[in-house]
């Protein structure tokens, strides 16, 4: 019985905290919280370890295209827990979220609620009093990229859902990329070097130029300008990459080098995937960006196929009809995504 019980209580507790997560990502959307409540999240975040995990569904529900959608999110949030530990129903309910969408929706100006998501925000770490410590939270809705201007005067381009935290001490700066892509342009500071870690992939630069993309089986770098050191975070695979290179670190580690022309690349940036030997999992990783469907491989190993030719991010159906004739794939529509495979 007492089991049972604790089972329930612990059900209550992820419940009430998925309501208070829902709740700081209303606030943060609406671009109510001062530096005192800036604080009290950091606290909240940091006193539980799986709050970080809720307060992402939170973000994800309230950068849906829709109310409804971010309803749908959330709902299937919360059943997801419910399989996982029975508890009794939310004595919040729904309804409190979606008033306080109506706001947001209109600060749209009745487009897709996301467009007013783009949520950048510091959150100061509670690991020392020294305010350089503080992280910068960034988040692209699926509708736009986004730029924004870091503390230390570097530049970072945050492709469409993607989402990036920076911080900084005396001794190093770091952006965590924990999905999509970003194209940065680092400012000079030969004292503090400039870490990007992206999953299981760690870059280091000083001062310079260029692109990360991380997908689920690996992470691809590819510098514009100056120089960089990229690997695995344990320091143990890695390479120098200076302007005009690139690497390539699939999962299992395999480290791959290739060269290209900066002045004819064409980069995300301008809405085109400039594929030479491209994994056809990183390309449909891009695609799924800008897609309102959801873009899968029937067969995880299909991903490992290379391909090569530049094709359109908006223009996904054409971009996989074009697959499809040129590496005799399959495409299959289901209900709310398109399916890859292959005979």
């Amino acid at each position: 019985m007492d089991n049972e019980n604790n089972k329930k209580n612990n059900g209550l507790i992820m419940d009430d905290d998925f309501d208070t997560a829902m709740d700081w990502a209303a606030r943060l959307a609406l671009g109510e919280l001062s530096v005192p409540d800036r604080q009290a999240l950091s606290a909240w975040l940091n006193s539980r370890p799986d709050r970080q995990a809720l307060m992402d569904e939170a973000a994800t529900a309230w950068s849906a295209p829709s109310v409804e959608l971010a309803a749908n999110i959330a709902a299937q949030t919360i059943e997801r827990q419910d399989r996982s530990s029975p508890r009794e129903p939310s004595s919040r309910g729904l309804s409190a979220w979606w008033n306080r969408a109506l706001p947001i929706a209109s600060i749209a100006g009745g487009a897709a609620v996301a467009a007013a998501l783009a949520l950048a925000f510091y959150v100061p770490s509670l690991s020392g009093t020294d305010p350089s410590t503080e992280q910068l939270v960034v988040e692209a809705p699926q509708s736009e990229d986004v730029q924004e201007q870091l503390a230390d005067g570097s530049l970072m381009h945050l492709a469409r859902s993607s989402r990036a935290t920076f911080s900084q001490n005396q001794t190093e700066r770091r952006v965590t990329l924990a999905a999509g892509e970003a194209v940065f342009d680092v400012a000079t500071d030969p004292q503090r070097p400039f870490i990007v870690a992206a999953g299981d992939a760690k870059i280091r630069v000083v001062g310079t130029s260029f692109n990360v993309s991380r997908w689920d089986q690996g992470v691809r770098v590819t510098v514009f300008e100056g120089k960089v050191e990229f690997g695995d975070e344990n320091g143990t695979n890695s390479v120098d990459l200076v302007g005009g290179q690139g690497a390539l670190l699939l999962a299992g580690d395999t480290l791959t080098t290739f060269a290209f022309n900066p002045d004819e690349y064409v980069d995300w940036r301008s809405g085109w995937v400039d594929a030479t030997d491209m994994t056809l999992s990183e390309i449909i990783a891009k695609l799924d960006r800008y897609s309102n469907t959801t873009i899968l491989l029937k067969n995880p190993d299909l991903g490992q196929s290379l391909v090569s030719g530049r094709f359109k991010l908006s223009q996904s159906s054409a971009t996989l009809e074009t697959l499809a004739l040129l590496y005799e794939l399959n495409i299959e529509h289901q209900s709310g995504r398109v399916v890859l495979s292959q005979d």
